[in-house]
């Protein structure tokens, strides 16, 4: 893993995105691999800076917060694994229906960082599975 935990941009051999709503039995998935002009994928590019951005997130200490689960129809999903060369992983996952998507857990510890959440639905094409819940600002059912 990178020094001090952090994760480096150099160091991610890919970043891979798994979204599904489980009640509808609908599952997208999006791999991002390093080229020359950032992280490509089947849809596009996304650039280094916002890449780098999203990496400074996971490093943020995790940000306390308390949401009550509401009842959901839906059942919202979503993992992020980022692949380092080194064959370390870290991994992100919500199952929330709540503002977006909070909170995650960042390889088992609880985070409220919206920050987080908004980075990574920028980096994930329109249209995208559970994208639009990302950048939620309120509770949905």
């Amino acid at each position: 893993m990178a020094d001090n935990n952090r994760v480096k941009i150099e160091e991610v051999a890919r970043i891979e995105v798994s979204s599904r709503n489980l009640a509808r039995g609908k599952h997208q998935q999006l791999l991002l691999h390093p080229t020359s002009g950032g992280f490509s994928h089947s849809q596009g590019l996304v650039g280094f800076g916002l890449v780098q951005e999203f990496l400074e997130q996971l490093d943020q200490a995790p940000v306390p917060g308390d949401q009550k689960p509401i009842l959901s129809l839906t059942h919202p999903y979503l993992e992020v694994r980022i692949t380092l060369w080194s064959g370390d992983e870290v991994c992100l996952k919500s199952r929330s229906n709540r503002s977006h998507m909070l909170p995650f857990f960042q390889n088992g510890v609880e985070t409220y960082n919206p920050r987080l959440s908004r980075t990574l639905a920028a980096m994930i094409p329109k249209g995208f599975l559970n994208r639009k819940r990302l950048q939620l600002k309120r509770a949905t059912i």
